[in-house]
């Protein structure tokens, strides 16, 4: 990070990056939990989550470029216009597509498995773009999975089995993978940590709360 002002601001830019972006997949789980999944606030969380992410991933391409690691704007621009152009696609002429193909495979195929089959690789395609583009690929697989879910042909049992995978085989899996791959004991300072882990939590919660409040939203 180097030791002089602009080091200094890197670090600074960087730490403020990471603490602005959200964890969708734990957002998830717990709009899932609490069964607010397709209510007004659990659209509302979920879209909010997904924009802060595509901010902040944004942000960190535009880290990479001030250090010198990235080819530079143009590649940016590419990248971002890549991922608008998907989203915009796949929510669009992609989501109709989607939802004739499981019309389709409803009336030919019996059983959930097979359609669930076919979402799965419908996400990991969307998750492998956008980190082929530079961004999460958490980013894609969301996006692919607001155009399946708003399919009118996939049935309710289709729909069971996936909310019953991911909330008891992939989240603990997610939760389990961050763990591991950090050491609590030997790489974090507790009073540094105490205090970043404060400064977040206050910077999600007054947030968060303002912005509801402006927008009409209750206590």
């Amino acid at each position: 990070l180097g030791i002089g002002s602009s080091g200094y601001s890197y670090f600074a830019f960087l730490i403020g990056t990471a603490m602005g972006m959200s964890a969708i997949p734990v957002i998830a789980r717990v709009v899932l939990e609490y069964g607010l999944f397709k209510t007004d606030v659990g659209n509302i969380i979920m879209g909010a989550a997904m924009f802060a992410d595509l901010v902040g991933w944004l942000f960190f391409s535009i880290l990479l470029a001030w250090v010198g690691k990235d080819p530079g704007w143009y590649t940016f621009l590419i990248t971002f216009s890549g991922v608008l152009f998907f989203g915009l696609i796949m929510l669009t002429i992609g989501k109709r597509l989607i939802d004739r193909l499981f019309g389709w495979l409803q009336r030919t195929i019996r059983g959930a498995g097979s359609v669930i089959s076919i979402m799965a690789g419908f996400c990991f395609l969307g998750a492998a773009f956008t980190e082929k583009l530079g961004f999460h690929g958490i980013l894609g697989s969301f996006i692919v999975g607001m155009a399946v879910g708003d399919s009118v042909h996939l049935k309710e049992e289709a729909r069971e089995v996936v909310q019953q995978f991911v909330t008891h085989i992939l989240s603990p899996i997610f939760f389990v993978g961050i763990v591991l791959m950090v050491d609590f004991w030997h790489d974090l300072d507790m009073y540094y940590a105490f205090v970043i882990l404060l400064i977040a939590f206050a910077g999600k919660i007054i947030g968060s709360y303002t912005g509801a409040r402006i927008g009409g939203i209750s206590h």
